[in-house]
Protein backbone atom coordinates (compact mmCIF):
# COMPACT_ATOMS: atom_id res chain seq x y z
CA UNK A 1 0.00 0.00 0.00
CA UNK A 2 3.07 2.53 0.67
CA UNK A 3 4.12 1.63 -2.83
CA UNK A 4 1.40 2.13 -4.60
CA UNK A 5 0.79 5.61 -2.46
CA UNK A 6 4.18 6.72 -3.55
CA UNK A 7 3.72 5.79 -7.44
CA UNK A 8 0.57 7.68 -7.32
CA UNK A 9 2.12 10.93 -5.61
CA UNK A 10 5.03 10.61 -8.11
CA UNK A 11 2.98 10.23 -11.31
CA UNK A 12 0.03 12.75 -10.50
CA UNK A 13 1.88 15.00 -7.70
CA UNK A 14 -0.05 18.33 -8.79
CA UNK A 15 2.06 20.44 -7.10
CA UNK A 16 3.94 23.68 -9.04
CA UNK A 17 7.24 21.82 -10.25
CA UNK A 18 9.56 23.96 -12.83
CA UNK A 19 9.89 22.87 -15.96
CA UNK A 20 12.57 20.70 -16.22
CA UNK A 21 10.43 18.33 -13.24
CA UNK A 22 7.51 18.18 -15.12
CA UNK A 23 9.02 17.02 -17.84
CA UNK A 24 10.57 14.28 -15.92
CA UNK A 25 7.29 13.41 -14.39
CA UNK A 26 5.55 13.38 -17.79
CA UNK A 27 8.48 11.04 -19.13
CA UNK A 28 8.17 8.64 -16.01
CA UNK A 29 4.03 8.59 -16.58
CA UNK A 30 4.45 7.77 -19.98
CA UNK A 31 6.47 4.92 -20.12
CA UNK A 32 4.52 3.75 -16.93
CA UNK A 33 1.11 4.00 -17.62
CA UNK A 34 1.14 3.17 -21.56
CA UNK A 35 2.54 -0.20 -21.03
CA UNK A 36 0.48 -0.70 -18.08
CA UNK A 37 -2.70 0.22 -20.30
CA UNK A 38 -1.66 -2.78 -22.69
CA UNK A 39 -0.85 -5.54 -19.94
CA UNK A 40 -4.92 -4.42 -18.62
CA UNK A 41 -6.44 -4.51 -21.72
CA UNK A 42 -4.67 -8.14 -22.55
CA UNK A 43 -5.42 -9.35 -19.45
CA UNK A 44 -9.36 -8.48 -20.25
CA UNK A 45 -9.29 -12.13 -22.54
CA UNK A 46 -6.17 -13.59 -21.63
CA UNK A 47 -4.49 -14.71 -18.47
CA UNK A 48 -1.49 -12.57 -17.38
CA UNK A 49 1.33 -13.09 -15.13
CA UNK A 50 2.81 -9.67 -12.68
CA UNK A 51 5.99 -10.11 -13.68
CA UNK A 52 5.61 -9.81 -17.03
CA UNK A 53 5.39 -5.69 -15.89
CA UNK A 54 8.55 -5.77 -14.31
CA UNK A 55 10.13 -3.55 -17.34
CA UNK A 56 7.57 -0.79 -16.75
CA UNK A 57 8.31 0.15 -13.32
CA UNK A 58 12.03 0.78 -13.98
CA UNK A 59 10.39 5.01 -15.26
CA UNK A 60 8.79 5.30 -12.03
CA UNK A 61 10.95 3.51 -9.52
CA UNK A 62 13.48 6.80 -9.48
CA UNK A 63 10.19 8.93 -9.71
CA UNK A 64 9.25 6.69 -6.01
CA UNK A 65 13.46 7.27 -4.49
CA UNK A 66 12.56 11.21 -5.43
CA UNK A 67 9.35 11.18 -3.16
CA UNK A 68 11.11 9.03 -0.65
CA UNK A 69 13.66 11.33 -0.33
CA UNK A 70 11.36 13.93 -0.15
CA UNK A 71 9.15 12.71 2.73
CA UNK A 72 12.11 13.17 5.48
CA UNK A 73 12.06 17.16 4.75
CA UNK A 74 8.56 17.99 4.20
CA UNK A 75 6.84 14.70 3.80
CA UNK A 76 3.41 13.66 5.90
CA UNK A 77 4.96 12.08 8.98
CA UNK A 78 2.37 9.75 8.90
CA UNK A 79 3.49 8.44 5.44
CA UNK A 80 7.07 8.62 6.54
CA UNK A 81 6.50 6.66 9.37
CA UNK A 82 4.99 3.68 6.92
CA UNK A 83 7.87 3.80 4.50
CA UNK A 84 9.86 2.90 7.36
CA UNK A 85 7.68 0.23 9.21
CA UNK A 86 7.40 -1.24 5.38
CA UNK A 87 11.31 -1.11 5.09
CA UNK A 88 12.09 -3.09 8.10
CA UNK A 89 9.03 -5.56 7.37
CA UNK A 90 10.45 -6.38 3.79
CA UNK A 91 14.25 -6.66 5.68
CA UNK A 92 12.12 -9.19 8.36
CA UNK A 93 10.52 -11.16 5.93
CA UNK A 94 12.68 -11.46 2.63
CA UNK A 95 15.27 -13.62 4.44
CA UNK A 96 12.59 -15.79 6.14
CA UNK A 97 11.49 -16.16 2.15
CA UNK A 98 14.73 -17.29 1.24
CA UNK A 99 15.63 -19.65 4.32
CA UNK A 100 12.00 -21.16 3.19
CA UNK A 101 13.28 -21.75 -0.41
CA UNK A 102 16.89 -23.11 0.31
CA UNK A 103 16.59 -25.01 3.89
CA UNK A 104 12.40 -25.05 4.61
CA UNK A 105 11.04 -24.30 7.64
CA UNK A 106 12.60 -25.56 10.91
CA UNK A 107 11.38 -28.73 12.09
CA UNK A 108 8.81 -28.40 9.28
CA UNK A 109 10.68 -28.87 5.62
CA UNK A 110 9.15 -27.59 2.33
CA UNK A 111 5.02 -29.08 1.77
CA UNK A 112 4.96 -32.13 -0.41
CA UNK A 113 3.74 -32.38 -3.39
CA UNK A 114 4.45 -28.63 -4.17
CA UNK A 115 2.50 -27.62 -7.47
CA UNK A 116 5.51 -25.69 -9.03
CA UNK A 117 7.98 -26.63 -7.32
CA UNK A 118 9.96 -23.89 -6.95
CA UNK A 119 12.64 -25.99 -5.26
CA UNK A 120 14.53 -29.00 -5.64
CA UNK A 121 14.78 -28.13 -9.39
CA UNK A 122 18.83 -28.35 -9.18
CA UNK A 123 18.06 -31.89 -7.54
CA UNK A 124 15.80 -33.15 -10.78
CA UNK A 125 17.97 -31.47 -13.58
CA UNK A 126 21.18 -33.54 -12.03
CA UNK A 127 18.67 -36.91 -11.74
CA UNK A 128 17.29 -36.26 -14.99
CA UNK A 129 20.98 -35.70 -16.87
CA UNK A 130 21.99 -39.19 -15.49
CA UNK A 131 19.07 -40.84 -16.56
CA UNK A 132 19.85 -39.72 -20.57
CA UNK A 133 22.74 -40.27 -20.00
CA UNK A 134 22.17 -44.16 -19.43
CA UNK A 135 19.70 -44.00 -22.40
CA UNK A 136 21.18 -46.19 -25.18
CA UNK A 137 21.67 -43.94 -28.39
CA UNK A 138 20.00 -44.68 -31.23
CA UNK A 139 21.48 -45.15 -35.42
CA UNK A 140 21.20 -40.73 -35.47
CA UNK A 141 22.62 -40.98 -31.99
CA UNK A 142 19.53 -38.24 -30.53
CA UNK A 143 18.84 -38.80 -27.25
CA UNK A 144 16.15 -35.85 -26.10
CA UNK A 145 14.46 -35.45 -22.85
CA UNK A 146 10.86 -34.24 -22.95
CA UNK A 147 9.15 -32.41 -20.59
CA UNK A 148 5.40 -33.41 -20.73
CA UNK A 149 4.07 -30.36 -19.09
CA UNK A 150 4.15 -26.52 -20.38
CA UNK A 151 7.56 -25.68 -20.10
CA UNK A 152 8.81 -26.30 -16.81
CA UNK A 153 10.35 -29.42 -17.36
CA UNK A 154 12.23 -29.12 -19.89
CA UNK A 155 13.71 -25.67 -19.09
CA UNK A 156 14.62 -26.66 -16.06
CA UNK A 157 16.39 -29.87 -16.92
CA UNK A 158 18.88 -27.63 -19.46
CA UNK A 159 19.56 -24.79 -16.77
CA UNK A 160 20.50 -27.10 -14.27
CA UNK A 161 22.47 -29.91 -16.63
CA UNK A 162 26.19 -29.36 -16.43
CA UNK A 163 26.46 -28.51 -19.65
CA UNK A 164 23.80 -26.43 -20.52
CA UNK A 165 25.17 -25.26 -24.04
CA UNK A 166 24.96 -29.10 -24.89
CA UNK A 167 21.50 -29.85 -22.75
CA UNK A 168 19.70 -26.74 -24.67
CA UNK A 169 20.26 -28.80 -28.01
CA UNK A 170 18.80 -31.92 -26.90
CA UNK A 171 15.79 -31.04 -24.27
CA UNK A 172 12.46 -29.95 -26.02
CA UNK A 173 8.95 -30.52 -24.94
CA UNK A 174 5.22 -32.29 -25.09
CA UNK A 175 4.51 -30.46 -28.95
CA UNK A 176 6.74 -33.71 -29.93
CA UNK A 177 2.92 -35.63 -29.14
CA UNK A 178 0.92 -32.38 -29.84
CA UNK A 179 1.15 -31.06 -26.64
CA UNK A 180 1.72 -27.05 -25.59
CA UNK A 181 4.96 -26.56 -25.48
CA UNK A 182 5.25 -22.31 -25.73
CA UNK A 183 8.78 -21.41 -27.16
CA UNK A 184 9.59 -25.12 -28.06
CA UNK A 185 7.73 -25.61 -30.71
CA UNK A 186 9.77 -22.95 -32.80
CA UNK A 187 12.77 -24.47 -31.78
CA UNK A 188 12.37 -28.33 -32.36
CA UNK A 189 10.62 -29.33 -35.77
CA UNK A 190 9.37 -33.22 -35.00
CA UNK A 191 10.29 -33.93 -38.51
CA UNK A 192 13.98 -33.35 -37.90
CA UNK A 193 13.50 -35.73 -35.00
CA UNK A 194 12.09 -38.47 -36.74
CA UNK A 195 13.84 -42.16 -35.35
CA UNK A 196 15.20 -40.42 -32.15
CA UNK A 197 15.11 -41.85 -28.50
CA UNK A 198 12.92 -39.77 -26.13
CA UNK A 199 12.98 -39.78 -22.60
CA UNK A 200 9.86 -38.80 -21.09
CA UNK A 201 9.20 -37.02 -17.45
CA UNK A 202 6.52 -35.98 -16.22
CA UNK A 203 4.82 -35.22 -12.61
CA UNK A 204 1.85 -37.36 -13.23
CA UNK A 205 1.90 -41.06 -14.74
CA UNK A 206 -0.91 -40.68 -16.66
CA UNK A 207 1.20 -38.18 -18.89
CA UNK A 208 3.50 -41.31 -19.90
CA UNK A 209 1.15 -43.25 -21.02
CA UNK A 210 -1.14 -41.87 -23.41
CA UNK A 211 -2.76 -43.02 -26.97
CA UNK A 212 -1.03 -40.40 -28.81
CA UNK A 213 2.91 -41.26 -27.08
CA UNK A 214 2.05 -45.05 -28.23
CA UNK A 215 1.41 -44.04 -31.61
CA UNK A 216 4.11 -41.64 -32.25
CA UNK A 217 6.74 -44.05 -31.38
CA UNK A 218 8.04 -47.73 -32.13
CA UNK A 219 8.65 -48.77 -28.76
CA UNK A 220 7.68 -48.03 -25.01
CA UNK A 221 9.70 -48.80 -22.35
CA UNK A 222 8.55 -49.08 -19.22
CA UNK A 223 7.31 -46.06 -16.42
CA UNK A 224 9.61 -45.70 -13.84
CA UNK A 225 8.38 -43.43 -10.35
CA UNK A 226 11.18 -41.13 -8.89
CA UNK A 227 11.20 -39.63 -5.63
CA UNK A 228 12.57 -35.99 -5.78
CA UNK A 229 14.46 -35.51 -2.66
CA UNK A 230 16.49 -32.33 -0.94
CA UNK A 231 18.51 -32.69 2.23
CA UNK A 232 17.31 -36.58 2.40
CA UNK A 233 13.93 -35.22 2.77
CA UNK A 234 10.96 -36.25 0.27
CA UNK A 235 9.50 -33.52 -1.73
CA UNK A 236 7.55 -35.25 -4.33
CA UNK A 237 7.45 -38.21 -7.06
CA UNK A 238 8.18 -37.79 -10.46
CA UNK A 239 7.81 -40.53 -13.33
CA UNK A 240 9.89 -41.23 -16.20
CA UNK A 241 9.81 -43.38 -19.82
CA UNK A 242 11.70 -44.21 -22.39
CA UNK A 243 10.27 -44.33 -26.06
CA UNK A 244 11.91 -45.12 -29.33
CA UNK A 245 11.91 -44.97 -32.61
CA UNK A 246 10.21 -41.60 -32.50
CA UNK A 247 7.33 -41.20 -35.52
CA UNK A 248 6.23 -37.56 -35.96
CA UNK A 249 4.10 -38.26 -39.13
CA UNK A 250 1.27 -39.86 -36.65
CA UNK A 251 0.94 -36.30 -34.85
CA UNK A 252 -1.13 -34.95 -38.06
CA UNK A 253 -3.41 -37.81 -38.06
CA UNK A 254 -6.44 -36.92 -36.62
CA UNK A 255 -7.90 -39.47 -34.07
CA UNK A 256 -10.83 -41.44 -35.05
CA UNK A 257 -14.71 -40.13 -35.02
CA UNK A 258 -16.50 -41.84 -32.09
CA UNK A 259 -18.91 -44.06 -33.37
CA UNK A 260 -22.91 -43.10 -32.83
CA UNK A 261 -25.22 -45.35 -31.52
CA UNK A 262 -28.02 -46.52 -34.41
Amino acid sequence: PVGITLVWSSLFRSTSLEADARRRQLFARTFTLVPLAVFLLFSLTHRVKLNWTGPLWLAVIPAMAVSVSALTAHGSRRLRWAWIGTVALLFLTAPIFLQYLAFGLPGIGHPKDMALLPIGWSEMGRALEGQRAAVPRPANGRVLLVGLDRNFIASEAAFYHSRPSDAVQETTGAHLFGGPALMYKFWFSPAELSGATLLLVSFDRADLDRRRIRKCSGGQGEITEHILERHGKKLRPFFTRVVTDYRPAAISEKPPKPRIAQ
